[in-house]
This record gives C-alpha cells, structure tokens and sequence, in this order.
C-alpha cells in the first residue's frame, strides 16, 4: 500500500470519529429513519397523524421522532405532541403492531459514507472505485478500510455499514447516480 493511500485511510478514520464526536453518528440512524418514512412539519394536522398512530405503526414512529427532533433542536412541542408524548412516556399510549417484516430504514438514502468516499478521492487524487482485479487502493477500499477500524471498538449499536468494499462501491454508484455529489 503507498503512503497516498494509507494517509487517506487514517484520514477517512479522523473524519469519522469526528462525526462520531459530534453526535452525527449516533443519531444518523435515527435521522435517516425519520426521513425514509416522512419527516413531520409544523403544518401538518397533529390531531389526525395522533388520531392515525392509533392503529398505524408508521404514523406513531413519525410523532415519536418528530418529538424527538423537536427536544433535540430544543424547541418547544405544540400542546398537543406534549400531550401525547408524555403519555407515551407514562405508558398510557402503547404503540401499536408493527406490519410484518423488516421495517424501513432508509439505508438507501443514508450518504454519509458515498460523501466521504467522494471527498477521500478528491483530497487524496485516488479513483472512488476500481476494477475488482486491481489493487486495492481506491478510496472505496480506503473508507472500506477506516470503516473497519473504526467499527473495531465500537459497540454493534455505534458500527457503520457497510464496510465492505463491494457494498461501498455499490452505494458510491448509486449517490452519484443520484446526483448526490454535484
């Protein structure tokens, strides 16, 4: 491996306790939920989505995370989602079941992996992918790399994915075809 690339590893690694560091990580899961499932407004009509997450798992999820937003930004719940939000923390509103089946978590639009591979080969002048018999020294296998170590001391909540070079480059392609660097 050339100093270019293992400079781009550790770098990649920097960025990501970085983020790490400043919470990005941690609710980068969650963030990413919100959005796949529609994220809450002020505009919408609390007492209906209420009303709906009776019965429908997807609306409960969307006032749950809506008030989380809300407390993260510390900004202050309408009457009507404190209501209801205390109640659930009280155990007097249950969530209801669940469809079958894995629920959606939006890893498709999650990009902060695609951006920094983007960012590692631009910084460091390495290609973002390669041909699968070349070396290993593009920076797919560079985040591939730092995701790996990074992972390594980290509790199963905290790890990233994916971490392998293929599942990388797969999503790499699928944020630019998204536009997602321009």
């Amino acid at each position: 491996m050339t100093t270019n690339f293992n400079s781009a590893v550790n770098a990649a690694l920097k960025k990501l306790e970085e983020l790490e560091r400043r919470g990005v990580i941690k609710i980068g899961k969650s963030v990413v939920r919100s959005i796949s499932i529609g994220e809450l407004n002020e505009l919408i009509d609390l007492k209906a989505v209420i009303k709906k997450a009776e019965h429908d798992y997807e609306a409960f999820d969307q006032l749950k995370r809506y008030s989380a937003t809300l407390i993260r930004k510390k900004q202050s719940l309408p009457p009507t989602l404190l209501d209801w939000i205390t109640g659930y923390l009280d155990d007097m509103v249950a969530p209801p079941k669940r469809k079958a089946g894995a629920p959606t978590k939006g890893a498709q639009i999650n990009m902060l992996l695609p951006q920094l591979i983007n960012s590692v080969a631009k910084g460091f002048g390495l290609n973002p992918s390669r041909n699968d018999t070349s070396p290993g020294t593009s920076a797919c296998d560079a985040v591939s790399e730092a995701v790996i170590k990074f992972n390594k001391t980290r509790d199963a909540a905290l790890r990233l994915t994916p971490e392998s070079y293929s599942a990388l480059k797969v999503n790499y392609f699928d944020a630019k075809r998204k536009s997602v660097f321009n």
